[in-house]
């Protein structure tokens, strides 16, 4: 049920990359940043790997797009998947490492809530989506 639920949440990223690819491409942005570019491309890369079934794979790209540049898309995505294979406190490490980013992200701190409740009370009722998804 999780990866159901995760899956949707993982659909928001993709939309994000995607434009970031438009923006780059237009010529908006810092395309030529020498952080930016493979920050990005592990981004993509880890998307990839998920739309393919590989997690472990795709936590390694997240893992070398947080080294490249951190950023709030990958610690999300890769607290996800942390929290999909029962790796609770490296969950709940993104999350906050995600919020020192992004105080303001309610997404973060909805995972970081569900996080840190027993696995069997998690993404149930109102707390089944995140924040994001409900406007």
């Amino acid at each position: 049920m999780f990866h159901e639920r995760l899956t949707i949440c993982i659909e928001a990223p993709i939309l994000a990359a995607l434009c970031l690819i438009v923006l780059s491409l237009a010529g908006c942005g810092q395309r030529n940043s020498p952080e930016q570019q493979p920050a990005t491309r592990h981004f993509l890369a880890a998307q990839e790997a998920l739309a393919k079934g590989d997690k472990e794979a795709a936590i390694r790209s997240f893992t070398a797009s947080i080294d490249a540049k951190p950023n709030g898309w990958a610690y999300m995505e890769r607290a996800k998947l942390y929290l999909d294979q029962g790796n609770d406190e490296a969950a709940i490490a993104d999350c906050e490492a995600g919020l020192a980013i992004e105080p303001k992200n309610e997404d973060f701190k909805w995972l970081l809530a569900e996080a840190k409740k027993p696995a069997n009370d998690r993404f149930k009722g109102k707390f089944a989506q995140p924040p994001s998804a409900k406007k």
